[in-house]
């Protein structure tokens, strides 16, 4: 069930979803791209950058690219625009993995692109932009957090 409100959305709102998609159309090109390219030569990565990793090829980091923040943004972009009870807990969680694979992903091969500080970046303001006032009260976190946990929200407004 979703939360509708009469209120107009915030601009602020309007620029959540966009860098939550943005960040997972990129995901979904690139994991798609990895998948079908398992060199890594498609998306101008050559496999030398996973030389003392558990990966011989880039097929299993594509899927987990695809998947976790590609396929996984792209639900949290919706649930954003039609303001579900999950969307604002949900995107939070995904801010969050965003950041992390950023860091491991730099953690193993290093800065190996621009794009790396500028998807961190994306997810650094993804987390910022739920914690304002505004994006938390028109998302109504309280009330979805509240929801996944089960009970009532002990507060006013």
């Amino acid at each position: 069930m979703n939360i509708v409100a009469d209120e107009a959305r915030p601009a602020l709102a309007w620029g959540l979803v966009f860098v939550v998609a943005a960040v997972a159309s990129g995901a979904i090109v690139a994991g798609a791209s990895l998948i079908v390219d398992p060199t890594g030569a498609g998306v101008g990565l050559p496999l030398s950058v996973l030389a003392g990793t558990v990966f011989a090829d880039f097929f299993l980091p594509g899927l987990l690219l695809l998947v976790l923040v590609g396929l996984s943004g792209a639900v949290v972009a919706i649930g954003l625009v039609g303001r579900w009870w999950w969307a604002w807990p949900a995107t939070f969680v995904y801010g969050l993995v965003v950041i992390v694979w950023i860091a491991v992903q730099v953690s193993i091969l290093g800065l190996v692109s621009v794009l790396q500080p500028v998807v961190g970046l994306a997810a650094l303001i993804i987390v910022w932009a739920l914690v304002h006032p505004r994006i938390a009260d028109f998302y109504r976190a309280r009330e979805g957090i509240a929801h996944l946990l089960g009970t009532r929200p002990r507060w006013n407004g």
